[in-house]
């Protein structure tokens, strides 16, 4: 309700008043305390008895008495207990006309029943909704026991809280008791009450601490929600005082239950607090008080007072658990606060501890700069500020403490170029044995990134930081670069960027040398594997600092992870800012006691996850059980080190250039993306001495079981390389994980070196050998053989084969042995053949293996010396050598004498005997021209004797695809007359010449025999017609020819034929011989 004045509400209220009553409820009163207190009661209002009004201009008093008795709704569980009675008086107040009118209400003589006892006190509503009551104490005061009274005041919710077997408690006597009813459904209840107990209380069972007049205090609330359980909270004490030292001082008890119990002592007005010696004492004795005293003197502190001081005790054992103790002390500039606690003196203190029962004091301000010279030198440039945070702790035990500060400034750190803003730092300190070390705390931004950072202070590497962040999503170039930009560089620009989480950064001050890690939460795609093995989830580790020996900033780092092929859990570290970008890994099985792999993994298993399909032939298994590789990427070539459980190492390449390009400075395509893999792969056998014994394929290598061996090894490859150095691999490693492995390289001496590493040979695709034979400990007749030319102890050998039935492909097998040095070959003159760079080829020949040698000859010819590669057949008692030599654009003009004639390219073929004296001729074939004529098609074929070390011309055969009757005749027979011959035979031209001309009859090199005489034939051409004509000219017997056309039809007048019968081409097992080939059992090249 609403009024204008006092008045106005006076009359309200009279007007309500009936038969000497008044019914108080909240739409009579102003809208105030007391009307929202009557709108809590259970009819929603209060009657008064004879209502009396006193009116001021100011104030209205409304005075009555009551004979309502409100139940209280939280105590009843014994009955119901009610509040009423006695006199009610309502004090209404207003400033002047029209302002706001504020009630009191104030309670007389009322009586609150509880389980049958009246308790008869005062009650007031005023600032809250609530009727405060407070009970008059009565004469005799009435006692209980410490648990009948718990009982009563708590409804019956705590009857058993305080265990028995103390008398102390037995009888009490209630000296206060206040309650601040509420009456709404489920509102709370609170109650206090104090009692006095009879005696004092000696806890201790020394007797050296006893609470004297001890006082009991209960508070309590009480609530009982509709339909549900009643809540209840209670706290008890024991108030009273203590002596210590002589001195008397109010106590406080806390009492919790069954644990301990904690009594604050507290000075009185004009008594300060026991001193820190006086409770040492009563702790621990004489012995406490000296080991408190020694600490306090090592202690940067001064000027130490006790502000607070709790005696915790078990009241059941009667025994001191501990002294906790609040105080302060004047540290550097400045006061702190600290707490600690008796016997074991553990000191806690700060600029800002909880000041609860201690008085407000000023806090002196304290200065960074003093405690940062005194600890640390100058190590650091912090900012002259006030701490706005301090700690400091210390153990009695060690005599050690530490010191933590706080401040708001920047603390700006130089790192490389710029400068690092450290915020919320912490500086702690250690003190430990005489020594100092620090640390700090805080936050700083880099690249981009908020971290959390924490540095350790050392004499040596001064302040080292380290920072972390676990939140995801951040760009791994975009952090690093903006990380690296303090020391003005950038990643290169083939880092692959991924997304990092659980970030971590160091670095220190003295040398500025950084490093980071962190993990991903994106798939990293590892390059040279294919399927599900290339996806991995990868740690990443970054370092920067100075080379000592150059000055130079350097960046390094990897990245880390695992991948699986075939259950086999390889650890991969990929290498970032070196000179080339180089994946590593390793993998080693677990061995049992006799060092037996427990699991091991095929070669072809490990090139499936490649995507490359390798066929071994059956019965080579490798099973390796041991694995280290690595891969480069600028150049895309992968090389494996591994040892093999059945033979013994093992070393594979992999590579996007051709084989034959590894090594060299050719330099890398740009793009090699769509370029397929190719590979070799080789393994050693450990205890192969002939060639058969070799699992799989030794059966094709039975041949050469004249040979003792003493290293074998297989390589397959899978393309021809015509010049392939084996090659030195690297050594076995293991990976350790965190570590950098490009910074710990194998000494030069742990590198592996495959059979005949260092040798360059011609591997074709497939399978080839590579081994070592022991010369002195082979033997046979053809070793013997081969020993006269090849004086070595020992030949490294080279093979190329394809066992029966390998991947398609026909079975096939050629060895080859390069030689250091020379071959000497006799040949019967004064100065033997020499051949130089020389290689040694084993050739299978029914079953058998013979030799050919191969090499660089220098010959002399008609006065011109050429060096030609030759090759030679060595047989136990001969020798057959070929070779091939190519003259240039300008060839060899005029061979032997004969004018016109120019060689181009030749090849050779000699006869060496060795019984019963060494002697020697010469074969040579290959392109010419004639005269002036253009390099052709054209070939040819030479006899030559060597008599005295010059050749001497035997046999000359060619073919040419064109030449005039007369030149032919003019260069090879200017010594016979041809002036019988007609002019118009002389002119003709003729095409597909085959010319033969032999001096004597001729032994060839290969045995054979040549007829002496000269021959041509060849296609004419003759007024648009084709004829074929042939010439043979003899020395003794002159000039014979015959010519065969076919027939002339000149339309119906004219028709010429001839009863020929044709020419014929010379046929070898039905198939048509060339017309220059020489073969003693032919009369003639054409007929």
């Amino acid at each position: 309700m609403q009024y204008v004045s006092l008045t106005e509400l006076k009359a309200a209220l009279e007007t309500a008043s009936e038969n000497e009553s008044l019914v108080l409820t909240p739409a009579l009163l102003p809208d105030d305390v007391v009307a929202q207190w009557l709108a809590t009661l259970p009819a929603s209002g209060l009657t008064l008895m004879a209502p009396s009004y006193s009116l001021t201009a100011t104030e209205l008093v409304l005075s009555g008495t009551t004979q309502d008795q409100l139940v209280v709704p939280q105590y009843q569980s014994q009955g119901p207990s009610t509040v009423g009675m006695g006199r009610v008086s309502i004090t209404f107040s207003q400033s002047g006309p029209n302002a706001p009118i504020y009630s009191e209400l104030s309670w007389d003589d009322i009586q609150w029943v509880l389980e049958g006892t009246t308790y008869t006190g005062t009650g007031t509503v005023a600032t809250t909704p609530q009727l405060n009551y407070i009970w008059t104490p009565e004469t005799p005061l009435p006692t209980a026991s410490y648990s009948d009274l718990i009982r009563k005041f708590s409804d019956g919710l705590d009857a058993t809280h305080f265990p028995p077997g103390f008398s102390l408690f037995d009888e009490v006597t209630l000296s206060e008791l206040s309650v601040k009813f509420a009456f709404s459904p489920g509102s709370t209840c609170q109650t206090k009450l104090g009692s006095t107990l009879g005696e004092d209380w000696t806890f201790l069972s020394d007797d050296s601490l006893t609470l004297a007049a001890p006082q009991f205090h209960y508070q309590a609330e009480i609530a009982r929600p509709v339909d549900e359980p009643p809540e209840y909270t209670a706290l008890y004490s024991l108030v009273g005082s203590v002596s210590i030292g002589g001195d008397t001082y109010i106590a406080t008890l806390d009492i919790p239950g069954l644990g301990a119990w904690n009594m604050e002592v507290r000075r009185d007005e004009d008594l300060a607090l026991p001193g820190l010696t006086d409770l040492a004492r009563l702790v621990g004795g004489d012995s406490l008080v000296s080991t408190v005293s020694g600490l306090l003197d090592a202690l940067p502190v001064s000027n130490l007072a006790l502000e607070y001081v709790a005696v915790q005790f078990n009241p059941f054992t009667r025994t001191l658990v501990n002294v906790l103790l609040f105080g302060h002390f004047d540290f550097f500039d400045g006061r702190i606060d600290f707490r600690t606690s008796l016997p074991d003196f553990s000191i806690s203190a700060s600029l800002h501890l909880d000041r609860e029962h201690r008085p407000e004091r000023a806090t002196g301000p304290i200065r960074i700069q003093p405690i940062i010279e005194q600890y640390f030198g100058s190590s650091l440039s912090f900012p002259d500020t006030v701490l706005s945070g301090l700690s400091f702790n210390t153990t009695l035990t060690e005599g050690d403490y530490s010191i933590t500060v706080a401040m708001d400034d920047l603390l700006q750190i130089p790192v490389g170029y710029n400068s690092l803003s450290l915020d919320k730092l912490e500086l702690t300190l250690l003190h430990s044995a005489g020594e100092t070390e620090g640390s700090l705390s805080g936050v700083f931004t880099m690249g981009g990134v908020i971290f959390s950072t924490y540095a350790q202070y050392s004499t040596v590497d001064g302040w080292a930081f380290s920072g972390e962040v676990t939140h995801g999503d951040i760009s791994f170039v975009s952090f690093t670069n903006g990380l690296l930009s303090f020391f003005d560089t950038q990643l290169p620009a083939n880092v692959p960027d991924i997304t990092i989480t659980d970030l971590g950064v160091s670095f220190t001050t003295v040398d500025e040398d950084f490093q980071f890690q962190a993990a991903t939460d994106s798939e990293i795609e590892i390059p040279f594997l294919t399927g599900p093995e290339a996806h991995i989830m990868a740690d990443v580790f970054i370092e920067s600092k100075v080379d000592s020996a150059t000055g130079n900033r350097q960046i390094s780092g990897y990245l880390e992870g695992d991948f699986v092929i075939d259950d086999c859990e390889f650890l991969l570290q990929y290498s970032f800012g070196k000179e080339s970008h180089v994946f590593v890994a390793s993998w080693a099985s677990a061995t049992d006691e006799n060092g037996n792999y427990l699991h091991t993994l095929g070669v072809h298993t490990f090139l499936d996850a490649m995507g490359i399909d390798l066929t071994i032939p059956e019965g080579i298994d490798l099973d390796l059980g041991q694995i280290y590789f690595q891969y480069t990427a600028e150049s895309e070539t992968l090389e494996l080190v591994a040892n093999s459980a059945n033979y013994g190492d093992a070393y594979l390449i992999v590579s996007k250039l051709p084989l034959g390009q590894l090594g060299s400075d050719q330099p890398v395509p740009e793009d090699m993306s769509t370029a397929p893999w190719q590979y070799i792969l080789g393994w050693a056998y450990t205890d192969v001495t002939k060639l058969s014994d070799i699992p799989g394929v030794g059966s094709f290598f039975a041949p050469a079981d004249m040979f003792t061996m003493k290293e074998v090894s297989l390589v397959v490859a899978s393309m021809d390389v015509s010049q392939f150095e084996i090659p030195v691999m690297p050594a076995m490693r293991t990976i350790t994980p965190g570590v950098d492995a490009s910074e710990n390289p194998p000494a030069p001496a742990d590198v592996r070196r495959p059979v005949g590493q260092g040798t360059v040979v011609a591997v074709k695709a497939g399978f080839n050998l590579v081994a070592v034979i022991d010369i002195d400990q082979s033997s046979g007749s053809d070793v013997e053989a081969l020993t006269t030319v090849v004086p070595v102890p020992e030949l490294e050998i080279y093979a190329s084969f394809t066992p029966p039935g390998f991947a398609g492909q026909p079975q096939s097998l050629a060895l080859s042995a390069k030689l250091g040095g020379s071959l000497t070959i006799p040949t019967g003159g004064a100065t033997p053949l020499e051949l130089t760079n020389a290689r040694l080829t084993f050739k299978e020949q029914a079953g058998e293996f013979v030799f050919e040698a191969a090499g660089d000859v220098v010959m002399t010819f008609d006065h011109e010396t050429i060096t030609i590669t030759a090759a030679i057949d060595i047989q136990p008692t001969e020798f057959e050598f070929r070779a091939n030599v190519d003259f240039g654009s300008t060839g060899w003009v005029a061979p032997m004498g004969i004018q016109g004639l120019t060689l181009d390219e030749v090849g050779f073929e000699l006869g060496v005997n060795l019984l019963p004296v060494p002697g020697l001729n010469i074969g040579l074939e290959g392109q010419s021209h004639i005269g002036s004529q253009p390099q052709s098609s054209d070939n040819f074929a030479f006899v030559l004797e060597i008599i005295e070390e010059i050749p001497d011309p035997l046999l000359l055969s060619f073919y040419l695809e064109e030449i005039s009757v007369a030149t032919a005749l003019q260069i090879f027979t200017p010594d016979v007359d041809t002036s019988t011959l007609p002019d118009a035979v002389k002119d003709l031209s003729a095409q597909q010449v085959n010319v033969y001309f032999a001096e004597s009859t001729v032994t060839m090199p290969d045995g054979n025999l040549a007829l002496p005489g000269f021959r041509f034939s060849g296609i004419l051409d003759i007024l648009g017609f084709q004829a074929y004509g042939s010439i043979a000219v003899d020395t003794q017997n002159g000039l014979a020819g015959s010519f065969e056309t076919s027939p002339i039809h000149l339309g119906n007048i004219l028709s010429i034929t001839g009863n020929s019968q044709g020419v014929f081409c010379n046929e070898a097992d039905g198939k048509p011989l060339p017309l220059n080939i020489l073969d003693s059992e032919a009369p003639d090249p054409a007929t």
